[in-house]
């Protein structure tokens, strides 16, 4: 029932602002976009912070949008990440989103807030990037949005099979699609149970 329900909206939306992009591959960087309401002390920081960590400074421009309006410790972190840190301003539509984020010249969006609390998934279907992905936060099924063509993912998140469930095609990371960054309070890990 879920599925035909996205498979419904995704027809619904499929030709909401297509446009074509410029693309930035013959001067050798990408410009990723990250649009999250939780890039801070929420679940999205701690399950992606590590990841965004570790990307290759040579081939990305990162370009945060960011939903938040305050500071923490981890949100510092993300904003040391940054090429450019942009917060989002409050009140747009998606369509008006959509331009603002369009404005940014993007290659590649990351949106982690799918339609969750502050996520703003459903505005990506005006395409404001010629790539959009879905990655953590609130990512528990498809998000039904013409405009994602990715999911990050992995076997134990989505198993095989699970295809036809999703309008999105699923890109299953081998070794999980979340990189756990501990707060600094948390306890060591302690050895695994055996049974």
């Amino acid at each position: 029932m879920l599925a035909g329900h996205a498979r419904s909206l995704h027809r619904r939306f499929a030709t909401a602002g297509a446009r074509r992009h410029r693309s930035r591959e013959t001067e050798g960087r990408t410009r990723m976009s990250i649009l999250s309401p939780g890039l801070g002390r929420h679940p999205v920081g701690w399950l992606t912070l590590a990841g965004l960590e570790r990307l290759p400074e040579e081939g990305f421009d990162l370009i945060v949008c960011s939903q938040r309006g305050f500071e923490d410790p981890l949100d510092r972190r993300f904003r040391a990440l940054a090429a450019e840190w942009r917060d989002v301003p409050a009140g747009l539509t998606d369509h008006d989103l959509a331009e603002w984020l369009r404005a940014r010249d993007l290659d590649l969006l990351l949106e982690m807030g799918g339609h969750g609390e502050g996520g703003r998934v459903s505005c990506l279907r005006h395409r404001p990037a010629p790539v959009a992905v879905k990655w953590v936060g609130a990512q528990s099924a498809t998000t039904g949005v013409p405009g994602v063509a990715w999911m990050l993912t992995d076997a134990r998140e989505t198993p095989a099979g699970f295809e036809p469930h999703y309008t999105e095609q699923l890109l299953r990371l081998p070794d999980g699609y979340v990189c756990y960054t501990p707060p600094p309070y948390a306890r060591p890990p302690s050895r695994p149970c055996r049974p």
